[in-house]
């Protein structure tokens, strides 16, 4: 019994990570808006054009260099499937959500508490 309470924390942040990833495909296409269909047609021409910044793209008020559509750049080099590039762009920014919550947490000598904290974390709260 021992085993499965010290494994539990682990088993949340899993089951977590794949029912976001569940809910995120039955429900992305409802969840698409403009920022995010730009954001994933500028990271496809930037894996088609393999720069960083894109000479074919009209910024609008800021200039992106660092941004999310370096993921979906990553993403698009699997896929062409532009829901699943939406799975796997949720599924890197989550991994890299994790990780920088448990950086934080161990830098502040509480790395015991993000496992279980970061279930909560993992999961969808709101449609945003």
């Amino acid at each position: 019994m021992s085993k499965l309470k010290k494994l539990c924390p682990y088993i949340l942040v899993v089951f977590s990570f794949f029912f976001t990833l569940y809910i995120m495909d039955k429900n992305c296409d409802y969840l698409l808006d403009s920022d995010v269909s730009c954001e994933m047609i500028l990271g496809k021409m930037l894996q088609e054009e393999g720069g960083i910044i894109s000479k074919n793209w009209f910024y609008s008020t800021e200039l992106r260099v660092i941004n999310t559509q370096l993921i979906y750049k990553l993403c698009f080099m699997f896929s062409d499937d532009w829901h699943k590039i939406r799975i796997m762009y949720t599924a890197c920014i989550m991994l890299l959500l994790f990780w920088s919550y448990y950086f934080l947490l161990s830098r502040l000598g509480l790395e015991k508490y993000a496992w279980l904290t970061g279930a909560l974390l993992l999961l969808p709260f709101s449609r945003e």
